[in-house]
């Protein structure tokens, strides 16, 4: 039954005119985003071609499915899921192309703390990305801090990104966000820089390596771990893939701002951190702006108050807005 779902999946697929439009990634960043393999990479190229409304989903050991044309946008995502196999072996939609998403900037979403100038005039896009979500969150996400000011000031629109809760898994976080990019593209935007907090700031750090054009990446407390406790195993482990993350981006990439804090229960060591930060972004000739456990913000939500605006907001915003900083480790003068 798998396979005929499959099999089914594919001549839908086939029977449509390659006609992509909307948000949904280009071929290759899709491969890189979701790391599908040969099979996968054809169905999605099928996928982009789809005239009208359709719905990618992938699992983590590789199964995926198409689906489109449907009555309904959650009819559209339910058949897409059951040719990829289901909730049984774990799939997620992570691409889509509705009707209901053609129209206006979604996934980009207006904060109304920053004034939207548009791509014809404002100096480029930020996009920003909160933390983690409880599954049964109520109240809508942070929206960008006051750290982001000064650059908005200085001519760049802010919009944000509003994921679900805790349900959501990375890679649909990451395929929403990549939408979000290639939106802000679509809407005209010559320079994009991804931003965030927690999850947030360690998504924008691992699209930064992955999408092309992306001209920097900023991240205050970069985590994807939980809470690390006194977990010796899960500490070596957030500490490895830290490593990884930095390491996973070409040589003179996007630059970064990375902030990590003091007393940051979802870090494993800070100091150990801000080393590996200094070592990838010296072996890589990435331009990295590393502000290391600041002595005026403590905690995971440190870079979202006032108190780090007023001490780096300015620092922040001359080293996103020049031309082309050297790589390399710079500081705000600490």
């Amino acid at each position: 039954m798998k396979r005929l779902r499959i099999a089914l999946s594919l001549a839908l697929a086939l029977s449509a005119p390659a006609a992509a439009r909307a948000v949904d990634l280009p071929t290759d960043e899709a491969v890189r985003v979701f790391a599908l393999g040969p099979v996968c990479r054809a169905l999605y190229e099928r996928y982009r071609g789809a005239p009208d409304d359709r719905a990618f989903a992938v699992n983590s050991k590789g199964k995926c499915g198409f689906a489109r044309g449907a009555t309904t946008p959650d009819a559209v995502r339910a058949r897409a899921l059951e040719f990829c196999g289901g909730e049984a072996v774990e799939c997620r939609i992570v691409a889509t192309n509705l009707a209901t998403e053609r129209d206006g900037t979604a996934p980009l979403v207006v904060d109304r703390g920053f004034t939207i100038r548009g791509a014809a005039t404002a100096a480029g896009v930020v996009i920003w990305n909160h933390g983690t979500l409880s599954e049964n969150a109520t109240r809508p996400p942070a929206g960008p801090p006051p750290l982001l000011r000064p650059l908005a000031a200085e001519g760049w629109d802010v919009y944000r990104v509003d994921r679900p809760g805790r349900g959501t898994s990375r890679l649909e976080s990451l395929g929403m966000i990549s939408q979000a990019v290639q939106r802000a593209r679509a809407m005209g935007y010559k320079r994009i820089m991804l931003a965030g907090q927690s999850a947030g700031g360690w998504a924008a750090l691992e699209l930064a390596g992955k999408l092309d054009g992306i001209d920097a990446a900023l991240a205050t407390a970069p985590a994807r771990h939980g809470k690390i406790g006194t977990d010796a195993n899960l500490r070596a482990r957030a500490l490895r893939e830290f490593d990884t993350l930095l390491g996973a981006r070409p040589r003179g990439g996007a630059r970064l701002v990375i902030a990590l804090f003091e007393n940051d229960e979802y870090d494993a060591d800070a100091a150990e951190r801000a080393r590996i930060a200094r070592g990838k972004a010296l072996s890589l000739d990435v331009p990295l702006l590393l502000i290391d456990r600041p002595d005026i913000a403590r905690g995971h939500g440190g870079g979202l108050g006032p108190a780090m605006a007023g001490r780096y907001g300015r620092c922040v915003r001359d080293y996103l807005a020049r031309a082309a900083p050297p790589p390399g480790v710079a500081t705000c003068g600490e």
